[in-house]
């Protein structure tokens, strides 16, 4: 077969030929497709490119609602446009999901901006669903059910830039400093203490920490006494990149206390329901009892999921009487690795394949550096 013969005969080779009728569908009737796919037509949707982790977090879950807030819209038709159902002086209203792909205007687009702008969403995920749901249209683009055309009309729409007046600025975890974990840690239950430390100490993300599994780590062939965690799940799998976290002594001791009270090496070390019976209780009589209860009542024993973890890890500092989240211990850690080591290494620890992500979410620039080069510099000129 001739790979330039772009014949339709070759093409109905090569390409598998959409279900019948799905050429001349609406929106809403190519969405499940989009989503689900269609195996007899070697169509993989979404939910099997991004597979559900079990975390509860995975990019299809995001898809899905921004898929959501297209289908959902409803556009009031001018007198005359074409996608009006009847004519008339009144205008009309459609939803958007009973139109084509190809029906769809750089106006419906914008129209999806402003009602999540109405609706207060943060600036950043305001432009990632907008660019989720272009991506449909590249979908439908690719499997030629829309018009290139038509893609580029939508990706003119500028997205919504920093200081515009209608939108709402995201607010990101500052780092916490060393007071803040020893009061944190003086209060924490047994298990929570020893997951916050873990997840501290390796770098990890809130939902590596809830998977963590005694059969995924291995001892490090290469250095004597070290141990790697290898998640089978991690946020960056679906682009084929591997997650390899170094375990140190002091983070090793803590999961070995933890495994010690676990009967099966394969479930989650954190997430196991009977472990509470199991625990040590610290204290005397009555602060046993609190820091017992609390924890079985606060779910801060036995959480399997990153949203568990984050509820058990803020009540638990209120407890404290501080604020403190998952993804503070984890941006604190990364700041001083950065600070101490360089942004390569910050990067690697983190496991980001890019350093702007290390930059631009992780790292808090002190800037003591600068200051100290001002300070001790000599001047180039004399005055």
């Amino acid at each position: 077969m001739n790979l330039f013969d772009d014949s339709p005969e070759t093409r109905a080779k090569v390409t598998p030929p959409p279900p019948a009728g799905v050429a001349a569908s609406t929106i809403g009737a190519l969405v499940p497709l989009y989503l689900r796919g269609d195996p007899s037509r070697f169509w993989r949707g979404k939910y099997a490119q991004y597979p559900l982790d079990p975390s509860g977090h995975s990019e299809a879950v995001n898809i899905d609602y921004a898929i959501r807030h297209m289908t959902n819209l409803v556009i009031d038709l001018e007198p005359g446009d074409p996608r009006a159902t009847r004519s008339g002086p009144v205008a009309a209203s459609r939803h958007l999901a009973d139109l084509s792909p190809d029906q769809v205007k750089p106006a419906d687009v914008r129209a999806i901006q402003q009602e999540l702008l109405v609706r207060k969403h943060k600036r950043d995920n305001l432009n990632r669903t907008i660019k989720r749901i272009l991506g449909f249209f590249e979908w439908c683009v690719s499997f030629e059910l829309c018009s290139p055309e038509t893609l580029r009309a939508l990706e003119c729409v500028e997205a919504i830039r920093a200081g515009d007046p209608d939108a709402v600025e995201g607010t990101m975890s500052e780092a916490v400093s060393r007071e803040t974990l020893e009061k944190f840690l003086a209060c924490a239950p047994w298990l929570l203490k020893r997951g916050a430390i873990v997840q501290y100490l390796c770098d990890l993300r809130p939902c590596e920490l809830a998977m963590m599994k005694a059969c995924e780590i291995h001892r490090d062939p290469r250095t004597p006494g070290a141990w790697e965690y290898r998640p089978q799940k991690h946020k960056t799998k679906h682009k084929g990149k591997p997650r390899v976290v170094p375990i140190g002594p002091v983070a090793q001791e803590l999961i070995r206390q933890v495994v010690s009270y676990m009967y099966d090496d394969t479930a989650c070390l954190f997430g196991d329901d009977e472990l509470a019976a199991r625990v040590p209780r610290v204290g005397d009589a009555s602060d046993q009892r609190r820091l017992f209860y609390n924890a079985a009542r606060l779910n801060d024993v036995g959480w399997k999921t990153s949203s568990a973890y984050r509820k058990a890890l803020a009540r638990a500092a209120a407890d404290a009487g501080v604020e403190l989240k998952p993804n503070q211990l984890r941006k604190t850690r990364t700041t001083e690795v950065c600070e101490q080591y360089g942004v390569e290494v910050g990067a690697e620890m983190a496991g980001h394949a890019d350093t702007r992500t290390t930059e631009r979410h992780y790292w808090t620039k002190s800037g003591d550096k600068a200051r100290h080069i001002a300070q001790t510099d000599e001047p180039l000129f004399e005055m």
